[in-house]
C-alpha cells in the first residue's frame, strides 16, 4: 500500500514522494527518481508515519539494503535511536529505538477521598490518563476495584464530576467496585478527573491495601493496575493514611481541649472546653455530652453539716456554720455575699454540680421594716465564696417553700408570697443548675401553703431485710406533708417592742412583722405524693394520725422509713412527738424515745439523716405566752 514520505530526499526529488508499505513484513521500499544520483557522503533523509499496534513490544531489529541498482547495497542492521529521550510520560533512552510500544496503560492512576469521618458523605476522586486514545464509540468501561466497606449498598452511586467523559454503569457493594461507561473521546496523555460519592460506614476501618483500575473495549484494553494514593491530601483532623480510600476513622471526638482561669484554692474557675466531632452527633431526647474528671472539691469524700442564715426576732442573719460531727459547728463566714435571710433553702447539690450548694429564696426586711420576698439563687462550692446565678426564666419570689432534688432536676413548690397568691402550689423544675426554671404545674391538688415539709423520697418496693433496701427496687417520689394554708391575719409577731411581749388576747398591729392576711390558721395533716417530680399529684392521707401542725421536720430513715417530727399548730401548741411510717405515709406509729425522754417541743428546725444517724438542728419555741425561744442545740436520739 502507498505511504506517504515526508523530509530532505523527498522534497530534494531524490527519492518518490510516495513509498511502498507492506503491513505483513513490516517492510518499506522507496524508489529512486529517474536520473537521481545519491553520491558517497550525501545523507538520504525521509520520515514516514505509521500506527501502532495495540499491544507493547520491544525495538525491532531493521535493516536496510538496495536492489535495483548496477550494485546494489546488501541488508545491514540499522543503528537504533537509544539516546533520545521522547516527551511522553515515562519516557526514557532506548524508547526512541523504531517499533518500542508501551503496553496500553495508565500514566496518571492517583485516587484520594475527601474524608475518613464515620457516616459521612465521602468523595473519592480518581485522576487518570492514559498512553493511548480511547474514542467515544468503542464501547469502552472503565472499572476501579477495591473500595471496600462503604454503606453505600444500592446499585448506582452519585458521580459528582466526570467532565462530560463518564456515565455510572453499576455499583458493586461486596466487591467495592464501580463500573463507568466512555461518553466521549479520551485522548491520550490528558488528565481527567472523576468524583463518585459513597457513605462511609460507622465503624472505623483500616483503607484497603490495594485499589485497581482498569480500561476495556473494543481492540484495545488496559490489565488491572494498582493506583497511586493521593498525597499529601486536605483533610483536616487526621494523618495522612486518612487520604487514603475508605480509611475510616472511629467515632470520636477529634478535638477534646479542656483548660480552666484559675489554680488558686477555693476561687471562682472557669473550665473552658473546645470539642471538635467526627460524627453528626444528632440532639435528641436523652442526648448529652458528658465531661467527667473536674472535681474542684468533693463534699461527698468529707461528709459534714451547713447550716445558714435565719432570724432571731431581732435581726437577720447571714452567716454560714459548719460541722463534722454534729454536734461541734464552727463559723465557714459570718456575712455571706447573698442579702440576710429566713425561711430559704440551703440544697446541696450532687456529682452532676460537682457538689456544690445552693441558697434560694427566703424573706428579709427592708429598710422601712417591710418583708421583702426573695427569689434569688447563690452557689458555693465551700460554703464560703458565693456566686449569685441570675437565671433567664425564674419562679415568683417565696419563703418557707419546698426544695429538694433528683439527680440533675431541681424542684421547688409551694411557699409564701405576695398578693395575688399568697399562698403557692406551683411546681418548678430546673436541669441546669438553676440556671434555666420551667413551671411544670401552676396549681397542683393540695391546697397552697407553706410552712410544710418537702422530701424526695426513694420510695421501696421490697424490704430484703429489717436494715436493708434492694436499690434497684426504689421509686423517686416526692412528698408533701402538713403546712399552712391561711389566708388572713398576721402570722409573726415582735414580743421584743413595747407592748408586744405576750401575744395573748388581740396584740396591737404595730407588733406584727409578718402580716399575712390571716384570721385562723388552717393548719394541714394531710399526706400528698408524686412519682412524676410534680407533675402529678395523689392524695395518699388525707388526715394522718399526728396532729394539724406547720413547721414539722421531715427526713428518710436509714432502713427506708418516714419520719416526721415536732412543728407547731397555734402559738402556744407546739410539738416534740415523732411519728414513722413503714407504709409510704399511709399509716403511722408514734415513738417514744428511753421512755418519757425526748428533744424540746420546736418548729422550725432542721431534720436531716447524717452519716449513719438522725440528727436534729435548732428551731424555735413558746414555753408559754410570754417566752419566745431560739434553740442552738442538735439532737440525736439512738431511735434516729
Amino acid at each position: 500500500m502507498p505511504i506517504d514520505l515526508q523530509g530532505a530526499a523527498a522534497l530534494a526529488g531524490v527519492v518518490n514522494s510516495q513509498g511502498s508499505w507492506q503491513m505483513e513484513g513490516g517492510i518499506l521500499k522507496v524508489a529512486l527518481l529517474n536520473s537521481a544520483e545519491v553520491t558517497p557522503d550525501t545523507a538520504v533523509t525521509f520520515s514516514f508515519t505509521l500506527v501502532n499496534g495495540p499491544s507493547g513490544q520491544d525495538a525491532q531489529d531493521v535493516y536496510v539494503y538496495t536492489a535495483g541498482c548496477e550494485q546494489d547495497l546488501a541488508a545491514e542492521r540499522m543503528e537504533p535511536d537509544l539516546i533520545t529521550v521522547l516527551s511522553v510520560s515515562g519516557a526514557k533512552a532506548g524508547d526512541a529505538s523504531p517499533m518500542k510500544i508501551y503496553n496500553p496503560g495508565f500514566i496518571l492512576k492517583e485516587i484520594g477521598q475527601a474524608t475518613p469521618y464515620p457516616g459521612a458523605n465521602n468523595t473519592i476522586t480518581a485522576t487518570i490518563a492514559l498512553n493511548f486514545e480511547v474514542p467515544d464509540l468503542t464501547q469502552s468501561k472503565l472499572t476501579i476495584k477495591g473500595l471496600l466497606g462503604s454503606d453505600s449498598k444500592a446499585s448506582s452511586f452519585p458521580l459528582l464530576s466526570n467532565e462530560n467523559a463518564f456515565l455510572v454503569d453499576y455499583w458493586n457493594h461486596s466487591t467495592g467496585t464501580a463500573r463507568l461507561n466512555i461518553s466521549k473521546t479520551l485522548q491520550r496523555y490528558t488528565s481527567y478527573i472523576l468524583e463518585l460519592q459513597l457513605l462511609n460506614p460507622i465503624n472505623g476501618q483500616q483503607h484497603p491495601n490495594t485499589v485497581k483500575i482498569a480500561l476495556n473495549g473494543l481492540g484495545i484494553s488496559t490489565g488491572f493496575e494498582n493506583m497511586n494514593f493521593s498525597s499529601p491530601c486536605s483533610i483536616t483532623y487526621g494523618s495522612l493514611d486518612d487520604c487514603k480510600p475508605m480509611q475510616i476513622q472511629s467515632p470520636s471526638f477529634v478535638i477534646r481541649n479542656v483548660g480552666q482561669v484559675s489554680a488558686m484554692p477555693l476561687s471562682w474557675n472557669e473550665i473552658f472546653v473546645t470539642l471538635v466531632s467526627n460524627y453528626n452527633l444528632l440532639g435528641i431526647d436523652g442526648t448529652k455530652i458528658t465531661i467527667s474528671g473536674i472535681k474542684p472539691i468533693d463534699l461527698n469524700d468529707t461528709e459534714r453539716l451547713l447550716f445558714s442564715g435565719g432570724f432571731d426576732q431581732k435581726q437577720f442573719f447571714n452567716d454560714v456554720y459548719e460541722s463534722n460531727d454534729g454536734s461541734l459547728y464552727t463559723p465557714l463566714t459570718e456575712s455571706a455575699s447573698w442579702p440576710p435571710r429566713e425561711g430559704h433553702s440551703m440544697l446541696a447539690l450532687g456529682p452532676e454540680y460537682n457538689y456544690s450548694m445552693l441558697i434560694v429564696g427566703g424573706r428579709t426586711a427592708t429598710l422601712g421594716g417591710r418583708n421583702e420576698y426573695l427569689k434569688d439563687i447563690w452557689v458555693s462550692f465551700d460554703g464560703i465564696e458565693w456566686k449569685e446565678i441570675v437565671p433567664n426564666q425564674s419562679f415568683p419570689a417565696r419563703c418557707w417553700f419546698g426544695l429538694t432534688r433528683f439527680s440533675n432536676k431541681l424542684i421547688i413548690s409551694g411557699g409564701i408570697s405576695y398578693e395575688p397568691n399568697p399562698r403557692l402550689n406551683d411546681v418548678w423544675q430546673s436541669t441546669d443548675g438553676g440556671i434555666n426554671w420551667y413551671e411544670v404545674l401552676p396549681a397542683a391538688d393540695w391546697d397552697g401553703r407553706y410552712g410544710f415539709a418537702m422530701l424526695l423520697y426513694m420510695k421501696p418496693t421490697r424490704r430484703l431485710s429489717p436494715t436493708l433496701i434492694s436499690e434497684t427496687a426504689r421509686t423517686p417520689t416526692l412528698y408533701v406533708f402538713a403546712g399552712s394554708s391561711c389566708q388572713t391575719g398576721c402570722v409573726l409577731y415582735d414580743n421584743a417592742l413595747a407592748g408586744c411581749e405576750t401575744l395573748s388576747g388581740a396584740a396591737p398591729q404595730y407588733c406584727c412583722t409578718l402580716n399575712a392576711t390571716c384570721a385562723e390558721r388552717p393548719n394541714q395533716n394531710d399526706v400528698w405524693a408524686s412519682s412524676d417530680f410534680g407533675l402529678t399529684w395523689t392524695e395518699v392521707a388525707n388526715s394522718s394520725q399526728w396532729s394539724k401542725r406547720v413547721f414539722p421536720q421531715l427526713a428518710e430513715t436509714v432502713d427506708g422509713s418516714l419520719m416526721l417530727i415536732s412543728g407547731y399548730d397555734s402559738w402556744d401548741r407546739y410539738y416534740s412527738d415523732m411519728w414513722v411510717s413503714s407504709d409510704n405515709g399511709v399509716g403511722w406509729e408514734n415513738l417514744t424515745i428511753n421512755g418519757s425522754q425526748t428533744f424540746l417541743r420546736r418548729a422550725q428546725g432542721q431534720l436531716v439523716q447524717f452519716k449513719t444517724c438522725m440528727i436534729l438542728v435548732g428551731g424555735n419555741s413558746r414555753q408559754n405566752a410570754a417566752d419566745f425561744e431560739n434553740y442552738d442545740d442538735a439532737w440525736s436520739p439512738g431511735v434516729l
